[in-house]
């Protein structure tokens, strides 16, 4: 329990296997119909819970809120944030925003990026937690269109 008292904003945790579930269906919020799909099933969460990169936020027991950090060499990538529709609006996606800006500057990583489809409708959201569009602003994956956001740290 100590641990999860070690992080600097208050209910979010690293994830653990009781986690998974919780996760699961987060992230079904965010399913597309596409081949190759991978971040609403169990084996790649898992996965990823078993490498340390997926944190809970937490309201007392429930989770309402699970995002996904993978380290490169000089940035913090969100792999996966979600919040559950009840939750939204509220200004908890803003604050995981906040705990990953947070864990990027405490790897000294110079650079926290985000990709997120285009039908997720997500641009203005990311930009008014100070992300900036990359250039050229577009990728596709599996024909479906992307952005690619990040923010920099003085180095």
């Amino acid at each position: 329990m100590a641990e999860r008292k070690s992080h600097i904003i208050k209910n979010i945790f690293k994830a653990t296997g009781a986690d998974l579930t919780p996760i699961i269906e987060l992230n079904k919020q965010f399913h597309l119909d596409i081949p190759n799909f991978k971040w609403d099933q169990a084996g790649w969460i898992a996965e990823e819970i078993k490498r340390g990169t997926f944190f809970v936020f937490k309201d007392k027991d429930l989770v309402i809120g699970a995002l996904c950090l993978k380290p490169g060499k000089d940035e913090l990538e969100i792999e996966t944030i979600a919040i559950r529709k009840d939750f939204q609006g509220l200004n908890h996606g803003k604050t995981l925003i906040q705990f990953a800006r947070d864990e990027a500057k405490r790897q000294t990583k110079l650079r926290l990026t985000v990709e997120s489809f285009c039908s997720y409708n997500l641009g203005e959201f990311y930009k008014k937690c100070g992300f900036k569009v990359d250039d050229p602003p577009l990728g596709y994956f599996e024909d479906q269109p992307y952005s690619r956001f990040f923010m920099d740290f003085p180095g």
